[in-house]
């Protein structure tokens, strides 16, 4: 996705106080109580270890539609945008961070261009234009077009926060397609989690090692059985993790999606990897963001 100026994440802050169509809730994620410095069991999960969480947000629906809505033709589009705005104190860097990811994936185009819109109602007409050529280039098309956008805040603590991002686009063809998209940042600086961050660098084959037996177990597949012959695309028959992931309460979510390593009918892929089978292979330095906490 292109890279957008700050000045159009104020226009999109600022944006829902402008128009009748968006409509709020306020949350505020609950503060954790101290950590206990314990051993390790089958419940671990990822606490924060100090202060409690003051990251505020609230969801925000924009929804509209153009051409013929109300009839029994199909001949309408329609937009959905379900999403939330963050505020709160001492958290500026992080922000702006999780606001700008939101604006990036909500609001850019899908053309090749790939422009960034400052706002839903921009975004939304350039929908609708591209709708009305389409239209206007082939005068019986009646099929309509549909484009849902959300957001969801899936984990919160003062050290993390995690966001779920999903899309189903209908423009025509066989079906829609759909896309999900995992993300957290560090709440201190902003700045993406990445796997090197959490984990020791040769510790990054264990984790693909029990990552896999995990999604045999889910998937019914034998130990010994082929990757492939089960109807799985991997590079050269081996399991691999892809980079799609987020920090969750239970433990590191990683999702694959459609024709990503199968096909379009066996859908997304999730897979769970609990905190109880990371606590070895985690950085040591990390103990100052995070624990790993019995319940």
């Amino acid at each position: 996705m292109g890279v957008i100026k700050m000045n159009h994440v104020s226009a999109f802050l600022g944006f829902c106080l402008l128009v009748t169509s968006c409509q709020t809730s306020q949350t505020s994620a609950r503060p954790a109580s101290k950590p206990h410095i314990g051993p390790v069991n089958q419940s671990a999960k990822l606490i924060e270890i100090d202060k409690p969480d003051t990251l505020v947000f609230r969801y925000t629906d924009f929804t509209k539609s153009a051409g013929e809505c109300d009839s029994s033709l199909a001949a309408c589009a329609k937009i959905s945008l379900h999403y939330p705005i963050f505020s709160g104190s001492g958290d500026e860097s992080s922000l702006a961070a999780l606001n700008q990811f939101i604006q990036q994936f909500l609001l850019t185009s899908s053309t090749a261009d790939s422009t960034v819109y400052p706002n839903p109602e921009m975004f939304s007409e350039n929908f609708f234009h591209e709708y009305a050529e389409m239209q206007s280039e082939i005068p019986d098309y009646v099929v309509g077009w549909e484009l849902i956008r959300q957001v969801q805040v899936i984990y919160s603590t003062s050290k993390v926060t995690s966001l779920r991002a999903t899309s189903y686009a209908f423009t025509g063809g066989a079906h829609g397609n759909s896309d999900v998209q995992l993300t957290s940042y560090w709440r201190d600086s902003g700045e993406p989690v990445e796997l090197n961050d959490i984990l020791i660098p040769e510790n990054q084959l264990k984790l693909n090692s029990i990552a896999e037996a995990i999604f045999r177990k889910d998937k019914n597949i034998r130990e010994n059985e082929n990757l492939d012959e089960a109807g799985y695309w991997f590079e050269k028959n081996h399991f691999m993790l892809n980079r799609n992931f987020a920090i969750s309460e239970t433990g590191l979510l990683f999702h694959f999606n459609a024709y990503e390593i199968a096909p379009y009918s066996y859908g997304g892929t999730e897979l769970m990897i609990p905190f109880s089978e990371l606590s070895a292979l985690l950085r040591p330095e990390l103990q100052w963001r995070v624990l790993i906490q019995p319940r």
